[in-house]
């Protein structure tokens, strides 16, 4: 009588501690700590370009309707404005002269300005080698990680880093993801902002350290079809919360800098809330899961090495291989698919990876199966995508990662998979015919020797 209620007491309480260990993860990726320039940002010379005349809610509705902004610098000054400087004549500081020519030199955007223009504080070549080293930095982003890193930061929020303390972190509010565009031309550079088509990134790390540390929630993020008036509306609604407390301050400040959002779509996806499946979990009840965070796989899952297989005979020999495979890959295969194992498949470089996912692919593909092929970079993604197409899989491929995870680009890639019509190869039962008989004189020739 006394076992169920004791195993139900054991069950929940399993449950408790990996959900408390999850929470506990979940908040690590979200960064709390001033290192994370999404909390406490820095406008570092070649990761931001900080603008000093700006339309923040004209900026925000351009950039929503697809349209483009045009970065300005500060107009040349003639031979007579030169300034002597160490025997030479050079231009004057870039505040001085913005001054003398009506131009405000803070950051913080007070007056009115054409909605389709953003201007820095510099003159047009250094406005130009820092579009360009910042185009350098998101396109390199792009290949290593798949992620864009390029973002219009509109207004920021200035807070205590924790409460009493004398340091104040400074963080976006509103970020667009765009990408940088040099203008078509012949002379003096000009660069456009132009959006990614890319969904806004709330910046959850200040969500969740604003609720820690001082019990205040952020209003809503604005809707890109309210349009300039939502932008508006939400800094508005931002600086009544905060505006009864010590030292905080909504700036209205537009900056186009690298940031990184990573981390919070990991975060989304790691909330137990979304995985509610009835009367159960799909996350913290999953195998996995429960065997990281809880008590472990259990004895019969304790190998830590691959099983043996005999890939000559069934059920392994009839793996379908699209790549060739070694008898260790192929027993890598054999463990998933057949023994529907979990694997941790090591190896330096060259040893036949992306060979080996390249195979499971297929063979999922083969028995019906949905895969999803995650990785950490890019050039991973794009190694298994270029053995997919040289194995003639491509039109089953769905890629979701940087430049391709556009709406547009998406429904694309799901109609031409629509209206892709799938027939055998030819001479198709030749070649098993072949195979089977190459197959059948190797087990003849390996039972001889």
């Amino acid at each position: 009588m006394g076992t169920r209620p004791t195993q139900a007491h054991d069950a929940d309480a399993n449950r408790a501690g990996i959900e408390a260990q999850l929470a506990e993860m979940r908040l690590r990726l979200l960064d709390l700590t001033g290192r994370n320039r999404l909390l406490n940002f820095r406008h570092s010379p070649g990761r931001a370009i900080p603008f000093v005349e700006a339309n923040p809610a004209g900026a925000f509705e351009r950039l929503s309707n697809g349209r483009h902004l045009e970065v300005a610098a500060l107009p040349e000054p003639g031979a007579r404005d030169m300034v002597e400087q160490a025997g030479r004549m050079v231009r004057p500081e870039p505040a001085e002269w913005a001054a003398k020519r009506g131009i405000s030199a803070s950051y913080d955007i007070s007056g009115t300005y054409p909605d389709g223009t953003v201007r820095a504080l510099h003159y047009s070549d250094v406005v130009a080698t820092r579009c360009r080293n910042l185009d350098r930095l998101a396109k390199l982003a792009i290949e290593e990680t798949g992620a864009n890193k390029l973002f219009l930061a509109i207004g920021f929020l200035d807070f205590p880093s924790r409460p009493q303390a004398e340091d104040l972190y400074s963080a976006p509010l509103v970020c667009l993801p765009v990408r940088l565009r040099r203008r078509p031309g012949v002379g003096e550079q000009r660069w456009l902002i132009e959006s990614t088509g890319e969904e806004m990134n709330e910046n959850l790390s200040l969500r969740q350290k604003l609720d820690e540390d001082y019990g205040l929630g952020l209003p809503l993020m604005p809707q890109p079809e309210g349009g300039g008036a939502a932008l508006d509306g939400f800094l508005a609604e931002v600086g009544r919360a905060v505006r009864a407390r010590h030292r905080f301050a909504v700036r209205r400040r537009v900056t186009l800098c690298m940031l990184s959002f990573s981390n919070m779509l990991l975060f989304l996806d790691l909330d137990p809330k979304v995985w509610v499946r009835g009367e159960g979990n799909g996350l913290t009840d999953h195998a996995i899961v429960s065997g990281i965070l809880g008590g472990g796989f259990g004895r019969e899952n304790a190998a830590l090495a691959l099983a043996d297989h005999d890939v000559e005979a069934a059920p392994a020999g009839e793996i379908p291989l699209v790549f060739d495979a070694d008898s260790s890959q192929h027993d890598a295969l054999a463990d998933v698919l057949e023994e529907k194992r979990s694997v941790v498949v090591e190896g330096p470089p060259g040893t036949g990876k992306s060979q080996t996912i390249t195979n499971l692919i297929a063979a999922a593909i083969r028995s019906g199966k949905k895969v999803l092929f995650v990785a950490e970079k890019r050039a991973a993604l794009e190694v298994v995508r270029q053995r997919l197409e040289r194995a003639g899989l491509l039109p089953f491929v769905l890629e979701l990662h940087s430049n391709r995870s556009s709406v547009a680009d998406v429904l694309g890639s799901l109609r031409s998979r629509l209206d892709y019509l799938v027939g055998p190869p030819p001479y198709l039962q030749e070649k098993v015919q072949q195979a089977e008989e190459a197959r059948r004189r190797l087990r003849a020739y390996s039972a001889v020797r």
